[in-house]
């Protein structure tokens, strides 16, 4: 956004009315960030997906009692993800019980052109932000008009570096998207992927890395629910209800 010092000049002309006009010297360029959401996790948290009736629902809060390991199946809580021996194995391996916040965690964000695409924006935005002033380690991959990727990180350099790459990007069509987005797929191995919406195209590109971990957070809910989805409802991301920019 380009905002320039304004310089007024007043003529009047023969109606009585007053034009007025701006200079268009020395243009400022300012950063709009997406708007923030700091309870997302909750926001997570309420909307993640029960399979039964003693399921553990998905989370990021933390846990106590740390005690074992054994392979991610759906409806565990991300919190449990043992990234390193996840990054060991090639395998998603959960932990049973954990004393700790999630230290390190992959996110994408998949800008497909679609009328959803601000308020997933806005959700991996608000993800990626809350994770970071909570300390944790962030890789993260932008995919849209541009692809980037920022590798591990913590701290206020790597939330500042993200935070640019979010309010620069624009949207792109799924089909252009693919090829950049299962080359990520198979360098991180497991994946929180925020989407506007989930389409077949997409789906069957999950589906033919099937040994890669994939928990999707999308924005348009369906008629018919995909198991191990979690739906944000957009009225959540809208700053009327309680965002901040």
């Amino acid at each position: 956004m380009h905002i320039f010092p304004e310089t007024v000049l007043e003529s009047s002309d023969p109606f009585g009315m007053i034009e007025r006009s701006a200079t268009l010297a020395s243009a400022q360029t300012i950063t709009v960030f997406p708007a923030y959401f700091p309870d997302i996790l909750e926001q997570l948290d309420d909307a993640a997906p029960e399979n039964d009736s003693n399921a553990s629902h998905w989370t990021l809060r933390k846990n106590e009692n740390l005690h074992g390991l054994r392979e991610f199946s759906p409806g565990d809580r991300v919190a449990w993800i043992d990234w390193k021996t996840t990054a060991k194995t090639g395998t998603m391996m959960t932990r049973e019980f954990e004393n700790s916040a999630l230290s390190r965690i992959s996110v994408g964000f998949f800008g497909a052109d679609d009328p959803n695409f601000e308020y997933a924006l806005r959700a991996a935005y608000s993800f990626s932000r809350k994770l970071l002033e909570q300390n944790n380690e962030l890789r993260i991959t932008l995919f849209g008009t541009e692809i980037e990727t920022f590798d591990f990180g913590r701290g206020s350099k790597h939330l500042h570096e993200i935070s640019q790459a979010f309010a620069e990007i624009k949207p792109q069509k799924v089909d252009i998207l693919l090829a950049p987005f299962e080359k990520e797929l198979k360098e991180s191995g497991a994946l929180l992927l925020f989407v506007p919406r989930i389409t077949k195209t997409l789906t069957r590109q999950i589906q033919k890395l099937a040994d890669k971990k994939v928990i999707l957070i999308s924005i348009y809910e369906p008629e018919e629910n995909q198991p191990n989805v979690i739906y944000l409802h957009k009225d959540l991301l809208t700053p009327t209800q309680g965002g901040e920019s």
